[in-house]
């Protein structure tokens, strides 16, 4: 069994992989965990934007270990990515290319 797990840092996103683990899953299914990071295009190549780009790539490589970390009791084989673009698009993209049987995340926060 596939299991994506999408998750931005956010308490609801860490929850939601809390669940997971109380979840009855094989212990042999696969879980990849990504977080998509939204990098809004600039005309202009200069080193506050390259380190905006930076920030917000480390962020989002940094929430998707800590998930991988939550889930390596269970799934200690369990990976991380690093997705790039809107993600609402990003998500559902990477589900659909992995052939996920089951996506996990949190509910959107408003507030």
């Amino acid at each position: 069994m596939r299991v994506l797990v999408a998750t931005d840092g956010a308490p609801d996103a860490r929850r939601a992989a809390g669940w997971l683990t109380e979840f009855p899953l094989p212990s042999s299914a696969e879980i990849r965990v990504v977080s998509v990071a939204t990098l809004p295009p600039s005309p202009i190549d200069i080193p506050p934007v390259r380190e905006f780009y930076r920030a917000a790539l480390g962020f989002a490589d940094t929430a998707a270990k800590e998930v991988c970390a939550q889930l390596s009791s269970r799934w200690p084989k369990s990976e991380s990515r690093v997705l790039v673009g809107e993600p609402r698009e990003e998500i559902v993209r990477e589900a659909e290319a992995w052939h996920a049987e089951l996506v996990v995340l949190g509910a959107r926060g408003l507030s």
